[in-house]
């Protein structure tokens, strides 16, 4: 059962979610990426089949044949155990409690939302910051990761 939310923040959005997902997979994990949208789905399906001349990152989107057998499923709604995904990495969305399922880690990134200003109240859409105190309520302990100008990184609790 998941007892964390790890909220990443980072200058280069792109470059670094490639580098999160690969290194997910690398590991011997499978990794759901919740999109807000079918757009930003597609945007990140050809993203990821593009990000590295270097390596190969499997993935599938929910609308590909045979998603469930990549170790990296891009979906717009959660998928509880379709790819056997442990991680959930969710993209300029904040899923609630319930939908957490058997999940062992929940990474939250954005990109059209200022992360930073979720974090610190200033966000115009209080809606994230009401859905990161909810998820708090049910005893979750929520984790700021933000990259340094050195590239490395700096976990504090919230």
């Amino acid at each position: 059962m998941i007892e964390e939310i790890s909220i990443y923040i980072f200058e280069n959005f792109a470059k670094n979610l490639g580098k999160l997902v690969e290194g997910i997979v690398h590991k011997g994990n499978n990794v759901q990426v919740l999109c807000a949208n079918k757009d930003e789905m597609k945007s990140i399906d050809t993203y990821l089949w593009t990000y590295s001349q270097l390596s190969f990152l499997p993935h599938a989107t929910t609308d590909d044949p045979f998603p469930h057998q990549q170790p990296a499923l891009l979906t717009i709604k959660i998928q509880d155990g379709a790819n056997g995904a442990r991680f959930l990495l969710c993209v300029d969305v904040i899923p609630e409690y319930e939908q957490l399922g058997n999940y062992e880690k929940v990474m939250l990134v954005g990109n059209k939302v200022d992360m930073q200003s979720t974090i610190d109240g200033s966000a115009e859409n209080d809606l994230y910051q009401e859905k990161l105190h909810r998820l708090q309520a049910h005893g979750l302990k929520v984790f700021l990761i933000r990259q340094g100008d050195d590239g490395r990184w700096d976990r504090r609790s919230l």
